[in-house]
């Protein structure tokens, strides 16, 4: 009798065990489908959206500035409202497409990835779509949404602005470099810097010029700015690209010395020009207007034909980028150039390109 009264009560709690167990395993069950379901029930919503969007006459798409505010808001919705600490969010990318007020972002959740659409005043969020058709002309379709255009012009102009140290930006540089020496002759190219205000205490005229890596990165964006000035674009892309290769953030200070030296610079005539922009800050003046113009915030940001690019950081992305801005195609844009992104800092090689930015 005793032992069947054991051996019912160790029945109970194996079964209470087991109830527990089940109980834990479907909450994990729905944490992970969370997103999954979400985006089946939102996704014939975005559907709706497009369809309507579609039949509206197309508007100029929002600046990188207002999608990335966007993007940025709904990750922290997403990570805060909805996933509540179950898993995290992490943006990887974003961008606008052809329809108008509707943002692409891509998203990874515990290594899963994420194409979702947000609208532009951030109020509806889909999480994911749903293709409703497979044919050859709707893949085309997914392909050209995020493709870069630029407005056309015969002499397309090249604005890349960027700070001499950002690792992003040496990043773009790097990666458009291969693009100046290929369309130099058919391309307006200007490298423009970064340039803050009260940043820090390392600032020139009373605050009014500062790097975000103070005076030795704002001392290299001037330096630069004199060899361009005394010397020509071709003598500063060829000396940028010894600067990002050779030089590193620890020799970064005195790196340029070798540089000017291989390529026979005078380097009194360099420092004087140094010297005289420190007191006078003409150069600097037209940086920081350039900035205002073109709503700059960070490093690196690509200018074309007064347009904002947003997409890959490696040399066929870029010229890619520059060729659309064209009215007639040079024969130099069907020659191809690498796909990998370049490495971010300074150095060679290859690397991945998040889109980040010094800002």
């Amino acid at each position: 009798m005793a032992k069947h009264k054991a051996f019912k009560k160790r029945h109970k709690e194996i079964k209470h065990k087991e109830k527990k167990h089940e109980q834990k395993h479907s909450e994990k069950r729905s944490s992970n489908s969370f997103w999954v379901w979400s985006s089946v029930i939102l996704a014939v919503a975005l559907v709706a959206t497009i369809a309507y969007y579609t039949s509206m006459p197309k508007t100029t798409t929002a600046s990188n500035t207002d999608v990335a505010k966007i993007a940025n808001s709904t990750i922290n919705y997403i990570n805060t409202a909805l996933l509540q600490g179950r898993a995290t969010a992490k943006l990887l990318n974003y961008s606008a497409t052809k329809y108008p007020n509707l943002y692409k972002i891509e998203i990874e959740i515990n290594g899963q990835k994420f194409d979702s659409y947000v609208t532009g005043d951030g109020k509806l969020l889909f999480p994911s779509a749903i293709n409703v058709t497979t044919t050859e002309s709707n893949k085309q379709d997914n392909q050209n949404e995020n493709k870069f255009d630029a407005p056309n012009s015969d002499v397309p102009d090249v604005k890349l602005f960027i700070m001499a140290y950002c690792p992003y930006g040496l990043q773009a540089e790097k990666a458009m470099i291969p693009v100046y020496n290929l369309l130099k002759n058919k391309v307006n190219f200007s490298l423009n810097y970064v340039i803050y205000s009260n940043y820090g205490n390392e600032c020139l005229d009373n605050g009014t010029y500062c790097s975000m890596h103070g005076s030795a990165e704002l001392t290299e964006d001037i330096r630069q700015m004199c060899i361009l000035k005394n010397y020509g674009k071709e003598t500063l892309w060829t000396y940028l690209d010894k600067f990002d290769h050779e030089c590193t953030y620890q020799n970064a200070k005195t790196c340029w010395e070798d540089v000017e030296k291989e390529l026979g610079l005078n380097e009194t005539l360099i420092q004087n020009c140094v010297d005289k922009e420190k007191t006078e800050f003409t150069m600097l003046k037209n940086e920081k207007d350039l900035d205002s113009k073109y709503n700059v915030r960070g490093s690196p940001t690509l200018i074309i034909n007064g347009k904002e690019y947003s997409g890959d950081r490696s040399p066929e992305a870029f010229k890619e980028a520059v060729c659309s801005a064209f009215n007639t195609k040079p024969s130099e844009c069907n020659e191809n150039l690498s796909s990998e992104s370049a490495s971010s800092g300074f150095g060679g090689g290859t690397g991945s390109d998040s889109g980040a930015q010094c800002n």
